[in-house]
């Protein structure tokens, strides 16, 4: 297993979603989400972009000068909508980020392996994630950091253009491959060593990525498939913590 079976993965999923009806609802609920914030914080935008350009600059009475007020009134409206634009998709992605990805592997590792690692996340639990996150977190952004400043320095255009891409692949591969061993509390040690073993799965994994709205559809795809790359690589008991379905349906004594 290497490059190209984490290309494969993407076409797995897409049986998985063939399965498992429900996951494309899950999948959608970013956009969905996304759309509807949207509208709503831009019709609230747009009905208070006269109070926001008011505080800057009172509607004057000169004919001409009403005009260019009317002007600034349509850019305001825009950088409003632009800002209700981010906002809408800082939200969808955490929101995604943080329930949606890690139900639609939970859902993922049922259909594979009638198991599910670790489904109940308690405050511990949920602790011990955030300060495993933080190193995660910041080893894209010290890599990434390290390559604006080598193209800088040194005449190495192209090929650090290229090496960027490639890094942004594999880090966007992790984020979705990670996701069963985080919610088995791996270390973050143990997790970033899984991830060297495999670079070129993971390469294979996050090119498409790359490409342009293809990636749209596999960004909602990534915990399916990303759960699948996983669970390919380690069948035999990766898992640390893992419940029977049937157990998971037993009353506490």
């Amino acid at each position: 297993m290497g490059f190209f079976y984490g290309l494969w993965c993407h076409i797995e999923a897409l049986k998985i979603f063939r399965q498992k009806k429900s996951l494309i609802f899950w999948a959608s609920l970013r956009f969905i989400t996304l759309i509807v914030l949207f509208v709503i914080l831009s019709a609230i935008a747009i009905s208070y972009n006269r109070e926001v350009l008011q505080l800057l600059w009172l509607k004057p009475q000169n004919y001409f000068l009403v005009i260019l007020w009317y002007l600034l009134l349509f850019i305001t409206s825009i950088i409003l909508m632009f800002a209700a634009g981010i906002i809408s998709y800082i939200i969808s992605q955490i929101l995604f980020g943080v329930l949606i990805a890690d139900h639609m592997s939970i859902l993922t590792e049922r259909i594979v392996t009638g198991k599910i690692t670790n489904p109940q996340m308690s405050l511990g639990h949920l602790i011990f994630l955030i300060k495993q996150e933080i190193p995660r977190t910041f080893i894209p952004l010290i890599t990434t950091s390290a390559i604006m400043v080598f193209g800088w320095i040194l005449p190495l255009g192209v090929v650090l253009v290229v090496a960027s891409v490639l890094l942004s692949c594999l880090f966007t591969a992790w984020d979705y491959t990670d996701l069963v061993p985080a919610r088995a509390l791996y270390s973050f040690k143990e997790r970033f060593g899984m991830f060297k073993k495999d670079i070129l799965g993971h390469l294979g994994f996050g090119l498409p990525f790359a490409v342009p709205f293809l990636n749209v559809l596999l960004f909602s795809m990534g915990p399916v498939s990303g759960t699948l790359f996983y669970l390919r690589k380690h069948k035999d008991g990766a898992s640390k913590t893992t419940q029977d379905l049937d157990s998971l349906s037993q009353p506490n004594g």
